[in-house]
């Protein structure tokens, strides 16, 4: 089970419409743990945004939630690890 805070919850919304809003999604596929590949981050952050506003109170969520927690995670270490980089495509 998720241990988000409903802080945390309303934090990873806000950072997901910054990055659709920004167009700074990575276009590469990224793995998130063993067996589990996001190949569209862009479109698993829309689903994800859905998801959240609609059910952020309901506990079945929280597997999806962690995820899109570590998603965060990966996609913020690539914007550091690579700054002047947009990671979108031109």
């Amino acid at each position: 089970m998720s241990t988000a805070t409903s802080e945390d919850i309303a934090s990873l919304i806000i950072w997901i419409q910054e990055r659709i809003q920004a167009g700074d999604c990575p276009k590469d596929a990224i793995e998130l743990k063993t067996g589990v590949v996001v190949e569209n981050c862009e479109e698993f952050l829309r689903a994800m945004h859905e998801i959240l506003e609609r059910h952020r109170k309901d506990k079945i969520f929280s597997p999806l939630i962690d995820d899109c927690l570590l998603l965060r995670t990966r996609i913020d270490e690539l914007r550091a690890s690579n700054p002047n980089e947009t990671h979108t495509d031109g």
